[in-house]
């Protein structure tokens, strides 16, 4: 299972076996991310609150409603696990819109009693949110931009800088391969964010983590068959594994590769 979704899943699931609800009294900020997953292609609006709970499992259950090009949220409480260990944390949670056509939908979120309105707009290249009111919920990201199909992106982890030369012939390799410069716009694009060329990678969502004190990051478009990058990788591995070396891959199709097999939760 996908690590988001598997999160997903997980909040789900704590907040059906052992909560409380705190419906009437609803009254928190909140924020909200836009996202679209690789492995679907469906959109959903990634939100949290601003309060932090003492324990890191509480969790939003937004509902959606759709009428034609209108999209109504409605958040009315927060799940609170009867018993909870573990570090504070806000509550979190996710609202589901699916596969969206291009166009202009107008938005509704309802805070509780309080209502914020705008538009999300969608076209071949990006979600565009814009809230003519907000009424304490603050979007982190406006634009969502569209991960191309062909997009490749990953990172090579490494324990001493000495190894610094292997991991990049990895991805030397991975050129070799017939990988090209990645002519996507600057911008957030879920998974990942570039600014002025340079791309930084949201680990905490890829679908493994990355062992070792240093990382090399790298983001290409490669129009072949990206499974050719998990074999050449998966042989780099067996030849560098005695020096606890590790990489992790994605791409625009939902492919992740990655060795040795650590599941980051």
């Amino acid at each position: 299972m996908k690590k988001l979704q598997l999160l997903l899943f997980l909040c789900a699931l704590v907040a059906f076996a052992s909560c409380r609800k705190d419906k009437n009294t609803f009254d928190e900020k909140l924020v909200i991310d836009p996202f679209e997953s690789v492995y679907t292609r469906e959109f959903s609006l990634v939100c949290k609150t601003e309060k932090q709970y003492g324990c890191r499992y509480c969790t939003l259950s937004p509902r959606v409603e759709r009428n034609g090009n209108s999209i109504r949220i409605s958040f009315t409480g927060v799940n609170v696990p009867s018993y909870c260990a573990g570090d504070a944390g806000p509550a979190t949670g996710a609202a589901g819109l699916g596969r969206l056509d291009n166009g202009t939908y107008e938005l509704t979120i309802m805070n509780g009693k309080k209502q914020s309105t705008g538009t999300l707009t969608v076209d071949g290249d990006s979600y565009t949110i814009t809230l003519s009111k907000a009424d304490d919920v603050t979007m982190s990201h406006t634009r969502l931009m569209k991960i191309p199909l062909t997009a490749v992106w990953g990172k090579v982890g490494f324990a001493e800088q000495a190894q610094q030369a292997r991991a990049d012939s990895l991805v030397d390799s991975i050129v070799q391969l017939g990988a090209q410069p990645f002519t996507g716009a600057d911008g957030y694009y879920g998974y990942f964010e570039r600014t002025n060329g340079t791309t930084h990678i949201f680990e905490e969502l890829m679908i493994y983590s990355i062992s070792g004190r240093y990382s090399k990051t790298f983001l290409y478009h490669f129009p072949g068959d990206a499974s050719a990058i998990d074999t050449l990788a998966r042989h780099f591995w067996e030849r560098n594994r005695a020096d606890m070396m590790s990489y992790s891959i994605m791409t625009g199709k939902g492919g992740d590769y990655q060795y040795p097999m650590m599941v980051a939760l």
